[in-house]
Order: structure tokens, then sequence, then C-alpha cells
């Protein structure tokens, strides 16, 4: 590739050098060599890609197809991801892109302070991912009818509730009619008896 027919893809920034990216580290199929580029204190992880493939007009069609705009995340997540395995570096935007590498250098010195308070915070730290599935409560059994017990056994009225009263005073008045009658003083002689008789002759 010629320079005047390429870019520079920036994928995460160090500071310091730190270790080598691993051997065979590959980026984007159509660029060249993933390597670091110094900019003052700091050192970027970059590829070099073919401006016909990432101008805007070409990023904007790539990442309307779902297939393409996936396969450009996953190979920006995997260089990323080496970049950070060694020594801590802080990513970049998907597809950030400088026309040339005085250009990159210039931009990312820009905002060195925002990098470096970066860099400190994610020192001695590890990024995790965690999902967090919730499982669907248990339905609750349906209540029983009205009127019926739990467990489904015969209902037994326990002298409680709506009506108690009146069916208590009810029986009280039967049970004491039926006391009276049985106390009353027998009447003798009983009645259509007509008293004792005179035997016949």
């Amino acid at each position: 590739m010629t320079d005047a027919a390429t870019a520079v893809c920036v994928f995460a920034v160090r500071r310091g050098r730190g270790p080598a990216l691993p051997a065979g580290l590959t980026g984007h199929s159509d660029g060249g060599e993933v390597r670091l580029m110094a900019a003052g204190d700091l050192w970027a992880v970059v590829q070099e890609v073919p401006t016909a493939g990432y101008d805007d007009t070409a990023l904007r069609a790539r990442c309307a197809d779902p297939a393409e705009l996936e396969r450009l995340a996953r190979t920006h997540h995997a260089v990323v991801s080496a970049a950070a395995a060694e020594w801590r570096a802080v990513p970049l935007p998907l597809a950030t892109l400088y026309h040339d590498e005085h250009g990159a250098r210039t931009g990312l010195l820009a905002h060195a302070d925002r990098f470096d308070t970066v860099l400190r915070r994610v020192a001695e730290h590890a990024e995790w991912a965690v999902k967090v599935h919730r499982e669907a409560p248990a339905a609750s059994p349906a209540p029983p009818p009205s009127g019926r017990p739990r467990g489904g056994g015969a209902t037994t009225w326990t002298g409680y509730g709506p009506g108690s009263a009146r069916r208590s005073r009810g029986t009280r008045r039967r049970c004491g009619s039926r006391t009276r009658s049985t106390t009353r003083r027998a009447r003798w002689p009983p009645r259509g008896c007509g008293g004792p008789r005179t035997a016949r002759r």
C-alpha cells in the first residue's frame, strides 16, 4: 500500500510502549500489519487500511449491512483485547480513522490529559462482562372456592360467623321447649280419659 491510498485506523492507546503485541495479531482483513505507533508518551495500536473501503460513504454502507458490521466490530474487539491483555490500554471507538500518521499523532496528543486520566483509573483493574438472567417466578396455586377449606376436606360448621348467633338462639329455644314439655307436671287423668270408670256390673 502507498501512503496516498491508506488511512490510519487506531484501535487503542497505551501509556508507554509496554510489551510487544502478540505475534500473528491480525486486524481488518484488507489492511496492513497491526503495530504500535508512538505519540509522545502515548503508544497507539494502529493499522493502515485502504481509504477506498473506509471513507465516509464506504463505512456508512458497510455499517448498514448487519453481517459486515458484525465482522468489523469483532475484529476491533479482538485487537483491543490483545493489546490490553499484557498492558493497560484505553480502547477507541470502532473505525477511529486519520488520514495519515501525522494526523493520528496530532489528534491523540490533543487529548493526552484525558487518556492519562483514564489510564490511571484502569490501572490494576480488570474488565468483566457480566450477564444477569432472571427466572420467572413459579405460578401461585389458585385460591380455593369460597366456603371450601384448603385441602379439599368436608366443611365443618364451627358455630362462628354471620348467622351463628341466630342459629344458636333458635337451637336454645327448641331445646328449651323440649325441656319444658318433658318437665311439665303430668296431667291426671290424661286428657280424654274421662276420669276413673266404675266397673259395670
